[in-house]
């Protein structure tokens, strides 16, 4: 599953990875199609013909998007084959529940800032927890592989410098106290198809 310009496809061919895309952007699919990468227009319901037919499902930065997710995780797990895995890259709730306490502390009662596209109404329509997302999973017969904090984003501006410091301070505080760590905006989540 893409989220434009195909990025993930590129990546996973690059790595001589037998992979297909789908976008529901008709623009970006062209895009996508002109560099020569197989991604064709749809959703995961454009592939309902399709059973048990995938080694791996990756999204990167989707799942924040879905607003349907316990009818998307059915699809998507009829497409991965048994021992296949689902991986997804996407923000979680540790972050922003650590924002709006901190602005509840300060007395705001305005909308949480954009935050380089981190809190982004209304495109992201969910942040799950750790814990949730494991939960989800669970209910699609898929057992939890790992969680990884995900690689921080590069701005063009001042705050790149910013995002460096950021991704060090939160390697430090990944090792001392795992996925606790309340800095890390987005996961990698990888799960494995154990049931039907």
């Amino acid at each position: 599953m893409e989220q434009a310009g195909g990025g993930v496809t590129e990546l996973l061919l690059k790595n001589n990875f037998e992979t297909m895309g789908i976008e529901l952007s008709e623009k970006m699919v062209a895009y996508c199609q002109k560099n020569n990468l197989p991604v064709r227009h749809g959703d995961i319901k454009s592939l309902a013909n399709m059973k048990e037919v995938f080694g791996a499902v990756v999204l990167c930065t989707v799942f924040e998007h879905l607003t349907n997710i316990e009818d998307f995780l059915q699809d998507m797990s009829k497409l991965i084959k048994k021992n296949g895995f689902f991986i997804s890259l996407h923000p979680t709730s540790i972050f922003p529940t650590l924002m709006v306490r901190l602005f509840r502390l300060l007395g705001r009662n305005s909308n949480l800032p954009a935050l380089h596209r981190t809190f982004f109404p209304p495109w992201h329509t969910n942040f799950t927890s750790l814990k949730g997302m494991e939960i989800l999973m669970n209910r699609h017969g898929f057992e939890l592989v790992s969680i990884m904090p995900a690689l921080q984003s590069r701005a063009n501006d001042f705050s790149r410098y910013l995002q460096i410091v950021l991704e060090r301070i939160n390697k430090v505080g990944w090792f001392l106290i795992g996925s606790r760590w309340p800095l890390v905006i987005a996961h990698v989540f990888v799960f494995r198809k154990i049931g039907v």
